[in-house]
């Protein structure tokens, strides 16, 4: 039932989002900008003044590159994009107290060595 729904995951669910990295090369080439839902933007869409693809993909519950949208024109990936999508951004991600790297054992049972890593330091 709930196979390859990755359950795990961490972060923003409703939506499909590109990497901080990519967002900020896109808009120092002017390629993109700031998003915000725009006043009374349902009413809008419904008296055709405004398209789904005028809706932030945040706000919409998209994806960043319009495919969600039919008959917008889709958004150009770069490498970034890519390895994004394609599980780099799970290296950084951690949802460890810590900050990165693997969870805080809080049973004792784990590898001592994993939690040395971790040793904080104390100041005289």
């Amino acid at each position: 039932k709930n196979k390859g729904k990755d359950l795990g995951r961490l972060g923003p669910t409703g939506f499909k989002s590109r990497s901080m990295q990519a967002w900020q090369e896109a808009f120092d080439q002017g390629k993109t900008g700031h998003s915000f839902a725009p006043l009374n933007y349902k009413e809008k869409m419904k008296k055709g003044l405004m398209k789904r693809e005028d809706v932030p993909y945040m706000v919409r519950g998209g994806s960043w590159d319009n495919s969600d949208v039919k008959g917008a024109k889709k958004l150009k990936w770069s490498k970034e994009d890519k390895e994004y999508a394609k599980g780099g951004y799970k290296k950084e991600q951690s949802a460890s107290i810590l900050g990165s790297g693997p969870g805080f054992d809080w049973t004792g049972n784990g590898s001592k060595s994993a939690n040395s890593a971790h040793e904080i330091s104390r100041g005289n």
